[in-house]
């Protein structure tokens, strides 16, 4: 192939999947490039990005691309990623796209999540948007820092000169303090911004989400509707097939699963660099059904385990239940000595709660946690008499108020005393044949 006398035309692009195999060519051929040879190709390459988010683009356009895309990061980074998160954006009709420039991106780096939502179902354009958010979130946090220093450094001088004129003593450095209060509160809104919007995209696309805490989703449902993308992204993954670049039907690789194992390991080197990002993020909640992906996924969520006690303690009703949905997958995957007495302050919580709870906060809360004991008790046999005895206080609450109102029996508490029933049977189920 003889050499280029000028970077990739953009019809090249939009023709696709028509002139995929010139394409792939093209891209085939800058790959022998060196990093400062591709640097006039960077503007063609960024700009063709949209381009191929269609559903009848091969897959390996795109991942040539990335490839291209990390090369040309070595040597142009900061222009590179205004271009890409300016070509990204996604294209409204009747509306002017924005155009944004280095500063407006380190000092909102959520910015580079507002791209076209078809990125979020391409794991090559969306490992090159995690990249550059990763780096916008640092950037960002040495610019205010720099920034604060610069306004201290200044308002400090303009007092020792108003205490000198005025003849008096020095004043107590309050306003640099509020400063870095107001500072580290800004960060940690902005990492725990990108860590929910991550999260949030994990999710398949059909699903519906009841609540902030996910209230109402199958624990398992997440791990059933991953090998099977909904919609419109199906029909992607079909003809990418076609193509001969995807796995195939039934396949446990999908796009959706590539994007939540991207997302994950960015997840996982934030909570490690921070955590008390991890805190606050289990502390604000996020959907139940992404709890296997996320225990499963990353593999620093375990320091989760120092602050459940205080997420138990918490007067809210919802982050109890999160707190002890998060701790029954954890004592799963992380059968360690600290979460088994984690897990019985847990059922601890439960038999007290019991005792204090109205009979319509007790249904909404045992509902989603009494299934959590069947994990406790499968991580740690020993729990099994405390749970028993929990299990037998339920029922002995459910008929007292099933006593109480003989005439007009509430259907919650008769769902109560099914639930309860149910988990009997599965704690017996796990004993010992022995102790049976």
């Amino acid at each position: 192939i003889p050499p280029f006398s000028s970077p990739p035309s953009l019809p090249a692009f939009q023709k696709v999947p028509s002139s995929g195999p010139r394409l792939m060519r093209m891209l085939d051929h800058l790959t022998l490039l060196s990093a400062g040879d591709l640097i006039p190709y960077a503007e063609a390459l960024t700009g063709s990005m949209g381009l191929l988010l269609g559903p009848s683009v091969p897959r390996r356009i795109p991942q040539t691309l990335n490839k291209l895309w990390m090369v040309l990061n070595t040597v142009m980074p900061r222009r590179l990623w205004v271009m890409t998160v300016n070509a990204l954006q996604p294209s409204v009709k009747m509306l002017r796209q924005q155009r944004y420039i280095q500063n407006d991106l380190m000092v909102d780096p959520l910015i580079v999540l507002r791209c076209d939502q078809r990125v979020y179902r391409c794991p090559p354009l969306m490992d090159i948007v995690l990249h550059m958010l990763n780096g916008y979130l640092l950037a960002s946090k040495a610019y205010l820092n720099s920034h604060l220093k610069e306004t201290a450094d200044f308002d400090r001088q303009s007092q020792t000169i108003s205490n000198l004129g005025l003849g008096q003593a020095g004043q107590p450095d309050t306003p640099e303090v509020t400063r870095e209060e107001l500072k580290n509160a800004l960060l940690a809104a902005q990492d725990s911004a990108a860590v929910q919007i991550l999260l949030e995209v994990c999710l398949p696309t059909s699903e519906v989400q009841t609540g902030p805490l996910g209230a109402g989703g199958d624990a398992e449902s997440l791990l059933q509707s991953m090998r099977a993308a909904p919609g419109p992204i199906k029909q992607e993954e079909g003809a990418r097939r076609a193509e001969g670049e995807g796995e195939p039907d039934g396949g446990l690789l999908s796009d959706l699963r590539e994007v939540q194992c991207l997302i994950c390991c960015l997840l996982h080197q934030m909570f490690i660099a921070d955590p008390n990002i991890a805190k606050l993020v289990h502390f604000q909640g996020y959907p139940q059904a992404l709890l296997p992906l996320t225990v499963a996924g990353i593999p620093s969520i375990h320091i989760c385990l120092d602050f459940i006690p205080e997420l138990l303690a918490q007067p809210q009703l919802e982050k109890q239940i999160f707190a002890i949905q998060l701790l029954s997958h954890l004592c799963t995957q992380y059968a360690l000595p600290k979460s088994l007495s984690v897990a019985r302050l847990a059922v601890s919580v439960m038999a007290t709660l019991l005792t204090v709870l109205t009979r319509a906060k007790r249904f909404s809360f045992f509902m989603p946690t009494l299934p959590c004991l069947v994990a406790f008790c499968q991580a740690f046999p020993p729990l099994y008499d405390d749970v028993a005895t929990l299990l037998v206080q339920v029922g002995q609450v459910c008929a007292s108020d099933v006593s109480t109102k003989t005439r007009d029996i509430d259907p919650l508490i008769t769902s109560k005393c099914v639930c309860v029933k149910r988990e009997h049977c599965l704690y017996l189920a796990l004993q010992p044949r022995g102790m049976n």
